[in-house]
């Protein structure tokens, strides 16, 4: 087994046994659960020969115990891949119904003697997600700092629960709104979006669900673990477009005439009109969905992390609120002396919230000993590849946003057409996730390229992959832009699908360079500058969306993350160079270069 530097806890640890697949019985979920790891774990062999600090001690000994407890009770990677699935969902059944509901609503907001212009109505539903954004994004800010210290402090669970009730409430709200407004309630839309968005984001649940896969797989089972949770995520996307779509098949609803423009025509909203059943019907089927799944993660739904560690998590919160009281008691005494605060702790106060981020500078404290040597190349990679990666990934959330809103608007998609293709893209991302994911990593880089897997730091299969998904990325985007119908369309978004591996990918590479009980703030650090760059990114998007309708070119902002994806392609070659990474790189080189870099100091002090 693996040294530590305790020996009481090695002890413990010895006495249990290595996992085998008989001791799962004829437990269907774990046989489940084991095949699909054994799938992967092919892709990154566990060699156990890395030094575990105690929090990772703990994390193997706490999955140790779960394989004890009934299937029901036991956090394992497919319960979170099931809340994920439904989640998703629930989601995506509702999605085209109500964008097309949104879009009728403003519509009626704009109509001249019963009819309405297609550009205006857009330009009013790119205002909407625009506010939607900056409000919703905003609350969600505030939340991600302090997500990833509750969730080692009280857990996963009570997290995830927290915000798909949040959820729920909001799809109640919006329903509440579609059914009894005749025109876009503008205002209270976007003060539903905050309230939802107060228990953190989709990026905070992202990080919530990373942090609980985490817990329960082994370091080495990461990236596959990871990008099973993100398939489940697609799969969800999937499946309720398709659901969607026979709920609409059954529900017959007059036809509406196309409107002709000098750019565009749109049959499906052309006119001011009530809301169909097509459109309302999917919502009350999302509500269905949604409580099931609250009422589940309420009551059902098992916590991750153990008992040890959260109460070493609470220890060092006090710990840490105890070695600054001093300060703070002497901040009270100058406050008292000066009768008001003054505009620097004012300052300070505020940037308290955004500590967390301090984590993803690779301060001196998350260093192992192995990596002092190492420090300044690794804070250089680690902070470009956040930095870049996040940057990238704000501004596809604002190309998400306006996705819809150009088919709709390009080429004339109603809520069957949007199904079809909510459905094609998701099941490509899955298919990418769960079938080309592995070939490409397993059978092409490390099979055919004979690419080395590293645990301490990113390494060439890691660069590979996120190098190839963003090469992807760019023809994708360009596609989409130069597409001329629904065809083209779709087949650009079945090309992102090659891009899919980056997240996971990403990751799981910067998760090697911290200790294992780093893995919540970490994540959760990312949550926050994700957020912060989602105040930015989508909402220039988004202006060049609009830009873009008002002068006959809607698809500048697709050309802008091709851009990005090339920008970040280069950023991953330049962190390739910093780590001096080259197709023979492993472990052993780095354990001995730290040895020969600690000899001259050794041999100094005797």
């Amino acid at each position: 087994m693996t040294k530590s530097k305790s020996p009481q806890l090695q002890e413990e640890i010895v006495e249990i046994p290595e996992a085998d697949p008989s001791s799962f019985g004829n437990d269907t979920s774990a046989i489940l659960e084991h095949a699909a790891e054994e799938v992967y774990g092919a892709l990154v062999e566990d060699t156990d020969d890395e030094d575990l600090d105690e929090d990772a001690l703990w994390l193997r000994e706490q999955r140790e115990s779960n394989k004890s407890l009934h299937w029901l009770l036991r956090p394992t990677v497919l319960t979170m891949c099931f809340v994920a699935l439904s989640y998703f969902t629930g989601m995506a059944i509702a999605e085209p119904g109500k964008s097309l509901a949104i879009y009728q609503l403003a519509c009626n907001t704009v109509e001249t003697d019963g009819v309405c212009d297609p550009v205006s109505t857009q330009i009013l539903v790119s205002t909407l997600a625009q506010y939607q954004l900056v409000v919703g994004t905003s609350f969600a800010l505030l939340a991600s700092t302090k997500v990833g210290v509750l969730s080692d402090i009280y857990g996963r669970k009570p997290l995830i629960a927290g915000y798909i009730v949040a959820n729920t409430l909001q799809r109640y709200f919006q329903y509440f709104l579609f059914a009894h407004y005749k025109e876009l309630p503008f205002v209270m839309l976007v003060v539903g979006e905050g309230l939802v968005n107060f228990c953190g984001g989709l990026s905070s649940f992202g990080a919530l669900m990373q942090a609980y896969i985490s817990d329960v797989v082994e370091p080495h089972q990461r990236i596959y673990s990871i990008g099973l949770a993100m398939a489940a995520m697609q799969v969800g996307a999937a499946i309720g477009p398709i659901i969607c779509n026979l709920i609409v098949s059954q529900i017959k609803d007059e036809v509406v005439a196309p409107i002709k423009g000098p750019q565009f025509h749109v049959m499906s909203i052309s006119a001011r009109a009530d809301l169909r059943k097509k459109d309302i019907v999917p919502l009350q089927v999302e509500l269905f969905v949604f409580t099931l799944l609250a009422i589940y993660l309420v009551f059902f739904f098992p916590e991750s992390r153990s008992e040890k560690a959260k109460t070493k998590s609470r220890s060092n919160s006090v710990a840490s609120g105890n070695s600054s009281g001093s300060g703070r008691l002497d901040a009270v005494a100058q406050l008292q002396t000066l009768e008001q605060p003054t505009l620097l702790n004012r300052v300070g106060h505020m940037l308290n919230l955004f500590r967390p981020l301090i984590l993803l500078t690779y301060p001196a404290s998350v260093v192992s000993s192995n990596n002092k040597s190492r420090h300044i190349r690794y804070r250089i990679a680690i902070i470009s590849i956040v930095l870049v990666g996040s940057i990238v990934n704000a501004i596809v959330t604002g190309i998400g946003t306006i996705l819809i809103q150009y088919g709709i608007l390009k080429f004339n998609w109603d809520t069957q057409d949007l199904g079809y293709m909510l459905s094609l893209f998701s099941g490509s991302m899955t298919f990418m996730y769960i079938v080309g994911s592995p070939i490409l990593i397993h059978t092409v880089l490390r099979k055919w390229c004979g690419l080395k897997v590293m645990k301490r730091q990113l390494d060439m299969v890691d660069f590979s992959v996120i190098l190839f998904a963003r090469v992807a990325d760019i023809f994708a985007f360009v596609f989409m832009a130069m597409a001329k119908n629904t065809g083209q369309m779709l087949a650009s978004l079945s090309l992102i699908a090659l891009g899919a591996p980056a997240g996971p990918t990403i990751s799981s590479a910067l998760l090697k360079f911290y200790p294992a009980s780093k893995a919540g703030e970490f994540f959760a650090a990312m949550s926050l500058l994700q957020n912060i760059f989602t105040l930015v990114f989508p909402l220039a998007t988004l202006s060049l969306f609009k830009y873009g309708l008002k002068n006959g070119v809607p698809q500048l902002g697709f050309y802008l993350v091709a851009v990005a994806c090339l920008v970040n392609s280069i950023v991953i070659i330049f962190v390739k160079k910093v780590l001096r990474l080259n197709r023979h790189s492993t472990d052993d080189q780095l354990v001995r270069s730290s040895s020969m870099i600690s000899l001259p100091s050794s041999h100094l002090s005797t």
